[in-house]
């Protein structure tokens, strides 16, 4: 998909030797172009039926924390992972929203990312501890000690190791079998607030709070620094890597949404709409569409491409503090501060 600035208009669809062109927008958009031959006759072809976008569904309220949600992962399609500041890790079933599984009396946990064969949870703490779980029966298996409480965590493509970013301006790759740690990159000036790999685990991007506010390309074989990009006016909070690898998008206190190339680092454009903070995001697996919840207690829904907003959910009451992505596009989670998950029927 080739990226443009260019928006999106009626005019996008003209061309000559067209004379007239008819659009009717109801559920559908219909073109009609009349083409004129050189004789005096001419004739109308079959319409060209574009079909509308199915609006997301809200398919359930999920209640039961009885603090702000402050993370939601869906994991294999059929399981939503939720974390909350009422120091509990709760396991859900996506399609009834009944309650698994729960972990309690853990250090507030901040943030919680489910390994790629999606058995196991991994969860950072105000201990300043990484924790690896068995999602079935929550058993604790592994305490990382990682000596600085980590804001943000990603599991590498091929599942064997991860990467956080932690408030001590530090982002780390630790292995996940072995429990070593692998790698510290530093660079930035204050928190490390958010860590995203790659899909061909060559990269990893981390972005920064506090007065650093950049966005840092690390290679992950060297340790060494590839780009610094600035741009945002705020903290970087979430980072979202595309899946065809090309693109990082980086959501910010700032109230905007930006992409990037992330070989040259090249700003591409940015997404303007939300009216407080953009706390979460994640692409689509078609890299088509961007989804980012925000502290103006709505989830939104842009085109990748234009950089059109085409839908605005609201369900929540409060800040929506994360959002997570089905493998198969079909549903999103969205946590938030009123204490509840939302969970959203795409198509």
């Amino acid at each position: 998909m080739k990226l443009t600035n260019r928006p999106l208009t009626a005019q996008s669809f003209a061309w000559k030797p067209i004379a007239a062109c008819t659009l009717a927008i109801a559920t559908t958009l219909t073109i009609a172009p009349r083409i004129s031959s050189s004789s005096e006759h001419s004739f109308y072809p079959k319409p060209v039926v574009i079909a509308a976008r199915t609006s997301p569904e809200l398919l359930r309220t999920i209640t039961g924390h009885t603090n702000p949600v402050n993370s939601v992962t869906i994991a294999n399609n059929k399981t939503v992972i939720s974390t909350s500041t009422d120091k509990s890790i709760r396991v859900w079933n996506l399609e009834t929203g009944e309650l698994q599984q729960t972990m309690n009396n853990i250090f507030t946990p901040t943030v919680t990312q489910v390994t790629n064969d999606g058995q196991l949870i991994l969860n950072s703490g105000t201990d300043r501890t990484v924790k690896l779980w068995r999602i079935k029966t929550g058993e604790l298996l592994r305490t990382f000690t990682t000596r600085g409480m980590a804001r943000s965590i990603d599991v590498s493509p091929d599942g064997d190791r991860f990467a956080i970013a932690r408030v001590d301006k530090k982002v780390q790759v630790w292995d996940l079998k072995s429990g070593e740690l692998i790698r510290t990159f530093e660079g930035h000036t204050d928190y490390a607030m958010s860590v995203a790999y790659s899909r061909d685990r060559k990269t990893i991007v981390s972005g920064g709070g506090g007065f650093d506010r950049t966005v840092r390309i690390w290679d992950v074989d060297t340790g060494k620094l590839r780009h610094t990009l600035t741009g945002h006016g705020g903290w970087i909070l979430d980072i979202a890597v595309s899946p065809n690898g090309k693109w990082i998008a980086t959501a910010s206190n700032d109230k905007t949404i930006k992409l990037w190339d992330i070989t040259s680092g090249e700003l591409l454009r940015t997404y303007e709409g939300h009216t407080n903070s953009v706390r979460s995001i994640a692409f689509s697996n078609d890299n088509n569409t961007l989804y980012s919840g925000g502290a103006d207690h709505t989830v939104r829904i842009w085109d990748v491409d234009t950089g059109r907003l085409e839908e605005t959910l609201k369900g929540h009451s409060k800040p929506v503090l994360s959002i997570s992505l089905s493998d198969n596009n079909r549903y999103l989670a969205s946590g938030s501060e009123d204490r509840t998950i939302n969970v959203w029927k795409l198509r």
